[in-house]
């Protein structure tokens, strides 16, 4: 009988990589739908979507994500230490995270998270803190009990129970996002308000003294104060 010598076993994959590819072709090599996150000082955006037209362009209609300076941006393929999944994180050229994309099918330690790191020339890289920081630690976001702001709160309310359906404008200097939702759970801990929608495909968190309030006859806007 023949035999044939065993195929070696693929090597463990190092946690985060780099890839120089512009931000609008990688986005043709990732997975389908993603949980973007995108961060701002006062206001978090967490969103299930497609980023679906990016391409060459600087503006997606299906996710409203919009990168204003994507030179100034640098993609990230992380593994998730949470889920052990591919993650997509976008740093600026200042050190921040503004912007991640999680891929909760996706595990790491797969043939797809394989090809997309040869298909992008990824190259392992050490970031310390890339998940200590920024769209990676929103969760993490400190929560400041203060009287001073009871009156902004108390108003924000009242303007949510009043329209029912919020659009939110996410600024940061070198992307922003643009997406409306009807919040039906709302959590309040000290100056920190949490929204979400019935499906879950948005999660919010906001301290309403740093965001600034707009409204029209139908929707209730809401916009952070940082650029």
């Amino acid at each position: 009988m023949r035999s044939f010598p065993r195929s070696k076993p693929l090597q463990p994959l190092a946690t985060v990589y780099r890839t120089d590819l512009p931000m609008g072709e990688l986005c043709r090599h990732l997975p389908g739908v993603t949980r973007m996150i995108l961060r701002s000082d006062g206001l978090t955006v967490a969103k299930i979507t497609r980023i679906s037209a990016l391409g060459t362009a600087t503006r997606d209609p299906e996710s409203g994500l919009h990168l204003h300076h994507p030179e100034q941006l640098t993609p990230h393929l992380v593994r998730c230490p949470a889920d052990a999944t591919l993650t997509c994180v976008l740093r600026s050229s200042t050190g921040e995270t503004p912007l991640s994309l999680h891929f909760p099918s996706t595990p790491w330690e797969s043939r797809s998270t394989r090809r997309l790191l040869d298909e992008t020339h990824a190259h392992p890289v050490e970031v310390p803190g890339i998940w200590s920081e920024g769209a990676g630690a929103w969760l993490d976001e400190g929560l400041h009990q203060s009287l001073r702001f009871q009156a902004e709160m108390l108003h924000l309310l009242s303007l949510l129970d009043e329209f029912r359906t919020v659009t939110l404008h996410v600024q940061h200097a070198s992307c922003s996002l643009e997406t409306t939702l009807r919040p039906t759970f709302i959590d309040l801990d000290g100056d920190l308000l949490r929204l979400s929608d019935r499906h879950g495909h948005h999660a919010v968190h906001l301290h309403p003294h740093r965001v600034r309030a707009a409204m029209d006859h139908r929707h209730l806007h809401l916009h952070s104060l940082t650029a």
